[in-house]
């Protein structure tokens, strides 16, 4: 699929049966989350501000949607998900409503290893044996945080329990 999707310049798409409709997250919240994705051949984002790196694609690129309809590829370049996890050659697809993880490609540019578990998922290094990337399940979707969201995460459940921890201690003077 791969070479089919380099001389015809059109790629496949797939989410394994679900529609971006299905996911639960609103759309703040899915802008640094990866789906991970068996069908797709590439990694895909709609976001140009993700990349360390960008080349302009000139003519006529394309991936083609699970439903059969195409969608235009402006450009391709380098992203870090996270330090350990450098994305090679992804593609900017503005009118994805998500990002994607190819399988395939991550395990080959990063040679690791993915191991899934009912709840999650794990990115293992086969060179080190190191865990470089955990995606968590939901509702039949492993879904890869950024680097840059797990830090917001944290610091926004840190403030909540700060605010709870504050709340329950004016409530008891």
């Amino acid at each position: 699929m791969d070479s089919l999707c380099k001389t015809s310049s059109y790629c496949s798409l797939t989410m394994s049966g679900k529609s971006s409709s299905f996911l639960s997250f609103n759309a703040s919240s899915t802008e640094n989350i990866c789906i991970i994705d068996f069908g797709a051949t590439d990694h895909m984002t709609p976001h140009s501000s993700y990349f360390s790196s960008y080349t302009v694609l000139s003519g006529n690129h394309h991936i083609t949607n699970v439903n059969g309809s195409t969608t235009l590829v402006t450009g391709r370049g380098n992203i870090h998900l996270q330090p350990s996890f450098p994305l090679k050659n992804e593609f900017h697809v503005p009118k994805l409503s998500n990002n994607l993880l190819s399988i395939q490609k991550v395990t080959q540019d990063l040679n690791c290893a993915v191991v899934f578990f009912y709840s999650h998922c794990v990115f293992q290094d086969l060179a080190t044996g190191k865990t470089i990337g955990i995606a968590k399940e939901q509702g039949g979707l492993y879904y890869l945080q950024h680097e840059e969201n797990k830090k917001c995460s944290r610091l926004q459940e840190h403030t909540s329990n700060l605010q709870q921890s504050l709340e329950s201690w004016s409530s008891s003077i």
